[in-house]
């Protein structure tokens, strides 16, 4: 078991069932179409600042700098892609008695008093992720992987219920749904 999750377990709390994310490709069909939107967002960005610059300068030719601006501007997606996807490779699932966590550089928890809706769905390369709260339910399946990463979203606004938390690309789920049977309800 992880020392961060040791760390935070509250006296007689028990682990019932601990998993870590199935292997998965970097840009698989369920996230591609994201991913180029992404992309196509960050170029026309970078258009309309070419365009700006350009208009404002006195329509001189664009300097090289507006080239490195439009590659950084690509780079971001990019970046975010491979970082969540090594985040998710180093990332561990646990259910206790009490709480789901996602433990990888630190522990990000909900208790189950906290979720009001819960489910277990899957994307079309056939992962299956265990969605809590409304706005995870409502998200498309290329946000599940940020979800998981980000960990806890949010509480309404009485901080009583879980609005979103997710664990991604779950390495057999029947194992989940057993442990969880009991301590909270899917859909």
């Amino acid at each position: 078991m992880d020392e961060l999750l040791k760390a935070s377990l509250e006296p007689g709390e028990k682990i019932l069932w601990q998993g870590t994310p199935e292997s998965f490709q970097l840009l698989d069909k369920t996230n591609i179409g994201s991913f180029l939107k992404d992309i196509c967002t960050c170029l026309l960005g970078s258009a309309v600042i070419a365009a700006e610059y350009w208009y404002f300068s006195g329509m001189r030719a664009l300097p090289v700098e507006l080239l490195w601006i439009t590659l950084l501007l690509v780079a971001v997606p990019v970046c975010f892609l491979i970082s969540d996807a090594l985040k998710l490779r180093r990332t561990r699932y646990y259910v206790s008695d009490r709480r789901l966590a996602v433990v990888n550089s630190s522990v990000k928890d909900v208790a189950f008093f906290r979720i009001q809706e819960a489910s277990l769905k899957q994307d079309s390369c056939g992962h299956t992720t265990l969605l809590c709260g409304p706005k995870a339910l409502r998200d498309h399946a290329s946000s599940y992987r940020a979800r998981t990463v980000l960990g806890l979203d949010a509480l309404d606004g009485d901080d009583t219920t879980c609005d979103s938390f997710a664990f991604y690309a779950v390495h057999q789920p029947e194992e989940l749904m057993k442990a969880l049977s009991g301590v909270l309800p899917l859909s």
